[in-house]
C-alpha cells in the first residue's frame, strides 16, 4: 500500500520534525498546548524580543519608552518600586567580613 502526500503535507510535517528536535516537548506547552511561531516571523526571545528589537532600532520608540520611565520614576508607585529594588539588591549582596584586631 503506497500512501500519496501532496507537498504542502511533506513540508509542514519536516517543518515540525525540525520543531520537535530543537527542543524537548515540554517546552513553551501550557496545559498541553504548544507555543505555535508563525512561520512569516523570525524567532525572538520571547513576545518581548519584538519589543526590544524596536527599542533598539526606533529612535522614536526609544525615546518613548525613556520619557515614560522618567516619569514612572517621579510618581509614589515608582518610588516604592525603586526603594524596592534597592532594597532587593542590599539583601542579595554578602555581608562584608569585618575584621577582628587582636
Amino acid at each position: 500500500m503506497s500512501v500519496k502526500y501532496d507537498h504542502q503535507t511533506l513540508i509542514e510535517g519536516n517543518r515540525l520534525r525540525a520543531q520537535a528536535s530543537e527542543r524537548p516537548s515540554t517546552f513553551a506547552e501550557y496545559n498541553g498546548a504548544v507555543d505555535v511561531i508563525p512561520p512569516d516571523k523570525t524567532r525572538m526571545a520571547g513576545s518581548m524580543g519584538v519589543r526590544a528589537v524596536e527599542l533598539m532600532t526606533n529612535p522614536q520608540a526609544s525615546q518613548q519608552a525613556e520619557a515614560w520611565m522618567g516619569q514612572f520614576s517621579q510618581s509614589v508607585p515608582g518610588l516604592e518600586f525603586n526603594q524596592a529594588k534597592i532594597m532587593q539588591a542590599q539583601a542579595a549582596q554578602p555581608a562584608a567580613p569585618s575584621e577582628e584586631k587582636a
